[in-house]
């Protein structure tokens, strides 16, 4: 009797997981199919989509482009990212104006373990791509930036989100810069 149900229960999974396998396989020959249509459609995705550190030397599998093609269409949208990272360079600079005496160093490793220890003490984290990037960062007037950006002691969740997001964007790093702060 249980081995009959066993068996039974068995076969139905079996089934379902074949069912499952076949639809899977279909989706993928769609989306394979869309792609050779619109191949533009894959390569602006995985470009935009591309996390910080990978220079696009290495190619992405189909898996790899929909995992991050579903994290950039859930990851929310910075508007006007350039302008508002202006305007916040112009009000990280008023920031090392008042603490001058923190930033007269010329010398990148103080900027980095302030960075790090800034990092800790506010509790906020970036991917480890992130870090290497900045570790790897050679313009000392970028790292004094990103040392008070990583200073400000402001939990509010958009201040927050807005951080991490330029602190994983070196992209966007020479626009806190930029002496039009507050253009």
């Amino acid at each position: 009797m249980f081995q009959e149900i066993i068996s039974s229960a068995e076969q139905a999974a079996r089934e379902k997981l074949e069912t499952i396998e076949t639809l899977i396989r279909e989706k993928e020959q769609n989306q394979h199919e869309d792609e050779q249509k619109d191949p533009r459609r894959e390569e602006s995705a995985a470009r935009l989509s591309r996390p910080i550190g990978a220079s696009g030397k290495k190619v992405l599998s189909r898996a790899e482009i929909y995992i991050l093609k579903q994290v950039e269409r859930q990851t929310e949208g910075f508007a006007e990212e350039e302008k508002s990272t202006r305007h916040m360079g112009g009000q990280l600079r008023r920031l090392m104006a008042e603490l001058s005496t923190l930033f007269k160093a010329q010398d990148r490793e103080h900027y980095l373990r302030g960075i790090y220890d800034a990092s800790a003490k506010n509790g906020f984290a970036l991917q480890e791509a992130a870090w290497k990037v900045i570790d790897g960062e050679e313009d000392v007037e970028i790292l004094k930036v990103l040392f008070a950006l990583s200073l400000v002691d402001n939990r509010e969740m958009n201040f927050w989100r807005w951080r991490i997001h330029i602190m994983e964007s070196p992209s966007l790093w020479r626009y806190l810069v930029e002496e039009r702060g507050l253009g």
